[in-house]
């Protein structure tokens, strides 16, 4: 028996060093890679290979209002989450449940560069103004967001008393991703008939979110190859996909499918193009692929 108890023992220490070993691997990892990397791996220091699905850009999103605002006697607006670089962001509020709402001190508004732990690089602008009475007409402030990219921010109003001591916060973060647009599109194969399907799939290769319409917003084209060599627009078919519809957002390293019935055409050459857009950039692209509608048996 007390051999027993010793085997038994022995392997439960070697599981234990086994769980002890992995998790020191994994600590020791988020660690190097905060530091090889800048601290752009996660949001928390030293768990870099926990948080490693995380946009490498992003700090942890963050939002704050005070009590005072909204449903309390500040109606307000503020700019977050994903934005461009150079875009004009900025903050409002104005007193919606009564006519006046009394502030006993300064008011001060920030935008800041923040690291993706959420602390202060750069103050990139402040103001301090001296507002007494809040009407239902709103108070704006405005200001730039750097052209730079990737790069995190946090924009904020604080509302202080006679002391100089907080009473009201509004707080929100900006994120402002690379400026880059990886996609492409492919089909199931590359010669129909009509009846067919045709499936269209997008792929995001990323770093950053791409927008689409799902089945027009006029981002969707197709084009008949002509005798000339040219590509015309394709006024022989109507292809029912080709509507209006919501916008899909599509996060990075994602793809969808959509599906397609190939209407009676002519036979010949065509391609359907696709547009799509970056999200907080200005980039966009239109991807096309070449596929070939073949006559049906016994039509000439």
């Amino acid at each position: 028996m007390g051999i027993l108890r010793n085997i038994k023992g022995s392997r439960m220490r070697k599981v234990w060093l086994v769980v002890i070993g992995l998790v020191t691997v994994i600590v020791l990892f988020g660690v190097v890679g905060d530091v090889l990397l800048g601290g752009k791996i996660s949001a928390l220091p030293g768990l870099g290979i926990l948080q490693i699905f995380r946009p490498l850009w992003m700090a942890p999103q963050q939002f704050k209002a005070s009590k005072i605002f909204y449903p309390g006697s500040l109606g307000y607006g503020i700019a977050m989450d994903v934005t461009k670089p150079g875009k004009v962001v900025g903050i409002s509020f104005y007193a919606w449940k009564q006519n006046e709402v009394i502030l006993p001190g300064p008011i001060e508004f920030k935008l800041e560069k923040i690291s993706v732990y959420g602390k202060t690089i750069k103050v990139i602008s402040q103001e301090i103004r001296e507002i007494k009475v809040i009407t239902p007409e709103w108070v704006i402030w405005q200001t730039g967001i750097p052209d730079v990219a990737p790069a995190n921010y946090r924009l904020s109003v604080v509302l202080r008393d006679e002391k100089g001591d907080v009473f009201g916060k509004l707080m929100s973060t900006l994120y402002v991703p690379p400026q880059e647009l990886n996609a492409t599109i492919s089909l199931n194969k590359t010669e129909f008939r009509s009846g067919e399907t045709l499936k269209l799939t997008i792929k995001n290769k990323g770093p950053t979110t791409i927008t689409f319409g799902s089945t027009g917003w006029g981002d969707y084209t197709i084009e008949y190859l002509h005798p000339d060599g040219e590509w015309r627009k394709s006024e022989a078919i109507w292809w029912p996909y080709m509507g209006g519809g919501p916008l899909i957002v599509l996060r990075p390293r994602k793809s969808l499918t959509q599906s397609i019935e190939v209407p009676s055409s002519p036979a010949g050459t065509y391609r359907i193009g696709k547009g799509i857009s970056a999200e907080g950039t200005n980039l966009s692209t239109h991807l096309t692929k070449t596929f070939t509608i073949i006559a049906d048996p016994g039509t000439y």
